[in-house]
This record gives structure tokens, sequence and C-alpha cells, in this order.
């Protein structure tokens, strides 16, 4: 089934007849974990990684995360972005594992920036999902 816009998922840039493509996911509720905010849209992740794989015999993607950080020393927010090397994912591989391994990435990438008292985790504005 193709992905259509909706409240929590839109297509914000398309290249070359639709062979890259790049989804923005934003889900409905606030999260001050990222591992809660992937369980809630990883259902729509799959979806649009497997819409890919019906599109192509293998497909490239990445994540990125962006996230507001509260800054505890000035009680400044900012937002910052996790994003995660590309990765191959083909007809016969596990999307649930590649997509778990790069949730990992992602979490300890959060967890690292909070552990330098750079930043204490607010919540989840968006995730970018880019497919190749």
């Amino acid at each position: 089934m193709e992905p259509t816009s909706s409240s929590e998922v839109q297509i914000i840039k398309c290249a070359f007849q639709n062979r890259i493509i790049s989804y923005k996911i934003s889900p409905i509720s606030f999260y001050v974990n990222v591992v809660d905010f992937f369980k809630e849209i990883m259902e729509k992740i799959t979806s649009l990684l497997e819409y890919g794989l019906g599109q192509h015999t293998c497909i490239k993607f990445n994540l990125e995360l962006f996230g507001v950080y509260l800054n505890p020393n000035d009680e400044t927010c900012h937002i910052k972005s996790f994003n995660t090397p590309f990765r191959v994912l083909c007809e016969s591989s596990s999307i649930s594992n590649e997509v778990h391994q790069m949730i990992e990435i992602i979490d300890r990438k959060s967890d690292n920036l909070a552990e330098k008292d750079s930043g204490v985790f607010l919540n989840n504005n968006k995730l970018t999902l880019t497919l190749y």
C-alpha cells in the first residue's frame, strides 16, 4: 500500500522520480524517552520500509531524530538531532532487526548527550526516514 500524507506521516522531499524520498514522522503524543517514542512509531517505520522494498529489491535508509533538550546550566532549550549511518535493506532482510539496531544507536547518542551535562531530553519533535 502506497504511503499517504497524514497528520503523523508526511513526505518532506523526494528526487529522481521518488527513488530518493524523505518522510517526516511526527507522533501525536510527546515522549521524554527515546525508546517509548520509537515504540509508538515502529509500525509506521516498518510500513514505509516495506513499501520501499515493494518498489525496489534493495533500499538504503537511515533515521534522524529531532528532539528538544534542556540545558540544565542555563535552562535554555535547544533542538538537537541524532542520525544513523545508512543501512542496506533487501527483501530477505529483517526490517525489525535493522530498525532496532538504529534505535539503539540513536538512544545511545541521546544518553551520551545527557551524560555530558549538555542537556536533558524534554520531548521528540519528529523523526526523518530517508530511503534511497
